[in-house]
């Protein structure tokens, strides 16, 4: 199912519950308090992918439970961090 938000009423949601295929850009959310929840097992992109991240010393972490310290980029530095979510290197290993 995909819910999306519809025009100035934000309490307005359309869903679908059959596949849907966007065959141009698509923007979702537009606040960075915004959430993206996938309730899925897996995740595919279909093609190589570029990610853009937008400046952030917190660009993007993965991990578990709350815990985000599994794999974390700091998009402001050009630092990758395992097993911490602040790298204070270019690869930072902990």
């Amino acid at each position: 199912m995909i819910s999306v938000n519809t025009g100035p009423n934000l309490d307005s949601v359309n869903s679908w519950t059959a596949n849907q295929t966007f065959n141009a850009n698509v923007t979702v959310g537009d606040a960075s308090g915004d959430v993206l929840t996938v309730n899925a097992s897996s995740v595919t992109l279909a093609n190589d992918t570029n990610v853009s991240l937008q400046g952030g010393v917190a660009g993007i972490n993965f991990g578990v439970n709350g815990t985000f310290t599994a794999v974390s980029i700091d998009a402001t530095n050009s630092r990758m961090g395992i097993g911490t979510a602040a790298p204070d290197n270019a690869l930072h290993l902990n």
